[in-house]
């Protein structure tokens, strides 16, 4: 099934939960949505999913899906989800954000000791190096600093990566992502984020790394994304 059509799906089901379309707490099941959408079971299955792991809802077995209770407006406008690829996709999921991206650098370069020791590259690897700036709504709140092997990501230009280098290996490539290891961290704002970002008085930035392999286990990119601290928040719904 299309892509656009699960998101379709996922997104009318959200829409419901949060106005309270649904009595008694509780979304139909899987069966009734499935002839309700036109689709299979394994789609609504994997949306549901979703809102699981969003906190929207809870399956239990037996009972069914439960619809969890709101929770009080909260202050930070975009929360970042560290589960989702990209940093754009784990933004605009929840909130829909106007989103445009400006490439400030683009190169070709061959990983030093140093890069090395950075990025996890062997020395003398050949990598992309890019930055690229997020705007939210019209405004610069995410810098991405980006190093791709070039082996792994051959063909990379300007023009994809203003779009989607995510969609480009997966889709063009035909290349499987196995796994990110992320930390987040604070630090000071370097000349970069000054550079760029709308800091206004903040001198610090928040930093996510992120260290992203192939299924063969090859790491392929090391991205640094420095975010506005003010505007973002980070958000886990626990299972117990």
């Amino acid at each position: 099934m299309p892509k656009i059509k699960f998101d379709q799906i996922y997104e009318t089901l959200k829409e419901n939960i949060v106005n309270n379309r649904y009595p008694g707490n509780m979304l139909p099941r899987e069966v009734e949505l499935a002839e309700e959408f036109q689709c299979s079971r394994n789609t609504i299955h994997r949306a549901i999913s979703c809102l699981n792991n969003e906190g929207y809802v809870q399956s239990i077995k037996g009972r069914g899906t439960i619809i969890l209770q709101k929770l009080p407006h909260q202050e930070e406008r975009f929360y970042i989800d560290l589960r989702s690829s990209g940093s754009i996709p784990s933004i605009t999921q929840y909130h829909k954000a106007d989103v445009t991206t400006s490439v400030m650098a683009f190169r070709e370069m061959t990983a030093s000791e140093e890069q090395s020791r950075l990025t996890g590259f062997d020395p003398g690897t050949e990598f992309y190096y890019l930055q690229r700036l997020r705007y939210l709504d019209n405004r610069p709140l995410l810098l991405d600093i980006n190093y791709f092997r070039k082996d792994v990501v051959e063909g990379l230009n300007v023009n994809i990566a203003q779009h989607s280098i995510y969609d480009y290996i997966k889709n063009t490539l035909n290349k499987k992502i196995l796994a990110a290891r992320r930390i987040v961290r604070i630090k000071k704002a370097d000349e970069k984020d000054h550079d760029y970002l709308e800091l206004r008085d903040f001198d610090c930035v928040g930093v996510i790394y992120n260290y992203v392999y192939t299924d063969d286990g090859t790491l392929f990119e090391y991205t640094e994304s420095h975010f506005v601290p003010d505007n973002f928040g980070f958000s886990e719904f626990v299972q117990y």
